[in-house]
């Protein structure tokens, strides 16, 4: 019998990714889903027209195998290297299994270290005789092995921030031993330049559980004056330890990077990823992102640090199908079946979506009858801001690429044409940190000779203070010098209430009012009644809480009841008489007390040692006697009836400003809630403006006779 000779010529490619397909032997799924179809001719259309193409296939739609059919076929029609990735190892080993059992694709997949790749599969890869499938952080890495692919396909692109934009994040994390000594000099350097409070945060000091989700910026200007002893520093730290290698990205490009701190990491990173100056990622003919969910605002070329790429749209039907990404909650766990039910309905109408568990198939068939009929009269719907987002993302890519290059005029240009897409209401958070960025380019600018003046700078700090108010780091960039009235500043005491208020509020939660209830509770228990003064003082402590202020107590021998710090400028302290009748005298021993508060304050909470200490006496008492009045000239007064119904305001209108509350950096409510706090007399400047009016020693004066008897 004559064997069967194999022709020495390989076969010709296939024209298409269909008929790679049906080509493919060894594959087990019995043919290609119409939308699957629908896709890889979109994609053929374009395919040798734009170097970045995004797919959007929605969970469970069949995403995989559009991706490596696209990445086999070139690999056969145009003998490219492909690298397919993959967010983590789990999924590399799921891509190569269905691969190999449902697809009938021969590839290899590499996981581990560059050293444990096999030699036989590394060759078929840079031969082009093979896919690899690898981790996104196979890519991002100072020495990747696939340092020339000719495609990369890059599955979950939803989740590429997190290893993309990481390349380029210099993480400084306090409770890693191997960085622990980075941390704390690096620390030591910024620390000088916040305010005493904001030093107790980050040397972890704070007991408060607010405090310890502290983030704080350094802005440009404080960050470069800085940057020369940062680079020592850290060329020192990261000897030896794999911060080095981010660190070299980032060692030259200081200027294009922001810093960002809180107790338990420093973070250095662009705001962008400027993936471009990456070649093994940049220099590839093309990218292909697949994902469940690209969105509509220019989301990913932020993520990715390219532009322009091509969308190819979800094929027709699928925007009322998937599943999308998931988010398990348990309702139950905490809320009784009422709550649970009214917790559901309105989590249905804020996701637009819901899946629904059913005991049987009679049930789900009928259940799904409705569920389909519904969802023929639904409409995908965009939110109104999302158009002036996509169409400022370009001019946001090209910013960040003129930082990183020092063409900071360039920078400032690109922030010029950002700010004027973002004119809708729900952007003014954003417009506020462009408004700073134009400012920072412009400052830069001006230090490296680029602009003669910095009045440009000082302008857009200035906007972007009167955009966001509420942002401490933004205080004192620009000058007092302005073309427009400006509004009321938003004193530095406040802003610092305002951020602890929303850390208050959102520990409370927003779902239902059962913790907000019972803290709420619990403080009118204390202060609405007149038996125990301890209770009282409780109840006044966690009402500063409450409010956002950082309120503390001591249980030492003369010490103040509550005090509330606003900042390390500006604190009440308190004394606390709720358990004195009207008719009580006020003694000489409790005015004494009362007024030598404040330097308890100073030698104890140190912090505090340069604050301004305003001293509060809280009593029902209208008289005393003639020895007092010395000390209780150094304290204002706070009749407890007043005090009390001060304090039911101010939680009324704190119940007023929560139900607007959706969750911490929206400017919009930092907004209001500035206003309202100032109208009801809570913020510090408004509430020490009140009491300004009422010394103590305006009690009335007893007899002599009178006092004899007393």
């Amino acid at each position: 019998m004559m064997a069967f000779k194999l022709p020495e010529k390989k076969p010709n490619p296939p024209d298409d990714p269909e008929a790679l397909f049906r080509d493919l032997r060894k594959k087990t799924v019995p043919g290609l889903l119409s939308h699957q179809a629908d896709v890889l001719r979109s994609y053929l259309l374009v395919h040798a027209t734009y170097a970045d193409i995004a797919l959007q296939l929605p969970t469970g739609s069949g995403k995989t195998l559009v991706g490596l059919l696209i990445a086999e076929w070139r690999r056969r029609k145009y003998g490219e290297r492909v690298v397919y990735l993959c967010p983590t190892r789990q999924l590399v080993n799921q891509v190569a299994q269905q691969a190999a059992t449902k697809y009938g694709i021969d590839l290899h997949a590499f996981i581990g270290s560059r050293a444990q790749y096999d030699a036989s599969a590394s060759a078929d890869w840079q031969n082009a005789e093979a896919i690899a499938v690898t981790t996104y952080s196979s890519l991002f890495n100072t020495n990747p092995f696939f340092d020339e692919p000719n495609l990369i396909i890059l599955d979950d692109a939803h989740s590429a921030e997190n290893y993309v934009s990481a390349f380029w994040s210099l993480l400084i994390e306090r409770s890693n031993p191997e960085q622990e000594p980075g941390f704390t000099a690096l620390a030591g350097v910024v620390s000088r330049f916040l305010p005493p409070s904001d030093r107790s945060r980050l040397a972890g000091d704070s007991k408060d559980a607010a405090e310890r989700q502290w983030v704080e910026k350094l802005p440009t200007p404080v960050l470069q004056s800085a940057a020369p002893e940062i680079v020592a520093l850290l060329d020192e730290h990261t000897k030896g330890i794999a911060l080095r290698y981010t660190w070299s990205l980032l060692r030259d490009s200081l200027h294009a990077c922001h810093l960002y701190i809180s107790r338990r990491a420093i973070l250095i990173r662009p705001l962008i990823p400027p993936s471009n100056t990456h070649l093994p990622f940049s220099g590839a003919k093309q990218r292909v992102y697949m994902s469940a969910t690209l969105g509509a605002g220019g989301d990913l070329e932020r993520v990715t640090g390219r532009q322009p790429i091509h969308k190819i749209p979800v094929p027709l039907g699928w925007d009322k199908q998937g599943i999308g990404r998931r988010f398990f909650l348990m309702p139950k766990r905490s809320l009784d079946d009422a709550e649970a039910e009214r917790f559901a309905m309105e989590a249905i109408k804020l996701a637009g979506r819901a899946l629904y568990l059913v005991p049987d198939d009679y049930s789900g068939d009928a259940a799904d009858k409705a569920i389909v009929a519904l969802r023929a009269g639904m409409a995908q719907q965009t939110l109104a801001a999302t158009k002036e987002l996509a169409d400022a993302a370009p001019a946001e890519l090209s910013y960040q690429y003129a930082l990183w290059n020092g063409d900071f005029v360039a920078a400032l240009e690109q922030c010029r044409a950002v700010i004027g897409k973002l004119n809708h209401a729900d952007l003014r958070g954003y417009r506020a940190l462009w408004l700073y960025l134009a400012g920072s380019s412009a400052w830069l600018a001006h230090r490296a000779g680029q602009l003669d003046s910095d009045e440009i700078a000082k302008d857009y700090f200035r906007k972007a203070q009167a955009a966001a108010p509420v942002l401490r780091w933004l205080v004192g960039l620009g000058t007092e010098k302005t073309a427009a009235t400006p509004p009321p500043p938003v004193h530095p005491e406040l802003i610092a209430m305002v951020e602890r208020l929303e850390t208050v509020l959102e520990n409370m939660g927003t779902v239902h009012d059962r913790k907000y209830d019972a803290e709420e509770s619990a403080i009118l228990a204390g202060l609405l009644q007149d038996l125990d003064g301890k209770l009282f003082e409780r109840g006044h402590k966690r009402l500063g809480d409450f409010l956002g202020y950082s309120a503390g107590s001591s249980a030492e021998e003369a010490a103040p009841d509550p005090w509330w710090i606003a900042d390390d400028s500006f604190c009440f302290v308190f004394e606390d008489h709720a358990e004195g009748k009207p008719d009580t005298i006020f003694s000489v021993a409790k005015a004494r007390q009362a007024a030598l508060h404040p330097e308890w304050i100073r030698l104890n909470v140190p912090e505090l040692s340069q604050a301004e200490i305003f001293p509060i006496l809280i009593t029902p008492c209208t008289r005393t006697t003639k020895g007092a009045i010395p000390f209780l000239k150094q304290v204002h007064y706070w009749h407890l009836e007043e005090f009390r119904a001060w304090m039911k305001n101010a939680l009324q209108v704190l119940r007023d400003i929560r139900r607007e509350f959706a969750g911490p950096g929206n400017l919009g409510w930092r907004a209001t809630a500035v206003d309202r706090l100032r109208a009801a007399n809570i913020g510090p400047r408004e509430l020490r403006q009140m009491l300004l009016k009422t010394a103590a020693n305006s009690m009335q004066v007893i007899s002599a006779k009178e006092e004899e008897s007393a």
